[in-house]
C-alpha cells in the first residue's frame, strides 16, 4: 500500500530530506507551499500523514483550515519545529496523535521510523 504524505514546508533542504526518507513505492510525497494548496490536495485525494513545518507563515492557521477538511482532523501529524525552544499549544491544536520533531535532528534515518510508527507500518 502506498501512503500519501502531505508536506507543507518552505525550506528546500527540509523538503529534500523528507522526500529522500519517504521514497516510492511505499510513499507518495505531495509538496505544497501554502495553506490553499494544502487544502486543495487534502480535498482531492486521501492523505495518510501531514508533515508541517512551523517555519511556514501562519502555520497554525494552516492547521485550522486543514482540520475543517473532512477526514483530516484524525490524520496523523508531524510538526517540524522552527527552533528547539519553540512552544506548541497542544490544547489549541487538539491532536493526540501528533509528533514534534526539531529541525536540528531531522535526518532520513530518524524520520522514517517515526512515520512508520504513526502509520502503523513495519520497518
Amino acid at each position: 500500500m502506498e501512503c500519501t504524505v502531505l508536506l507543507i514546508e518552505p525550506s528546500d533542504e527540509i523538503r529534500r530530506v523528507v522526500c529522500d526518507a519517504l521514497q516510492p513505492p511505499h510513499f507518495n510525497v505531495i509538496t505544497v507551499f501554502s495553506g490553499d494548496q494544502a487544502c486543495k490536495s487534502a480535498l482531492s485525494q486521501a492523505i495518510h500523514l501531514i508533515i508541517l513545518g512551523t517555519a511556514m507563515i501562519n502555520w497554525e492557521g494552516i492547521m485550522e483550515r486543514l482540520r475543517e477538511v473532512p477526514g483530516m482532523r484524525v490524520t496523523p501529524l508531524i510538526l517540524l519545529l522552527f527552533s528547539p525552544i519553540q512552544r506548541i499549544d497542544w490544547d489549541r491544536i487538539g491532536r493526540s496523535d501528533s509528533f514534534c520533531l526539531s529541525y536540528k535532528i531531522i535526518t532520513s534515518k530518524e524520520l522514517l521510523p517515526i512515520v512508520n510508527r504513526l502509520l502503523g507500518l513495519s520497518g
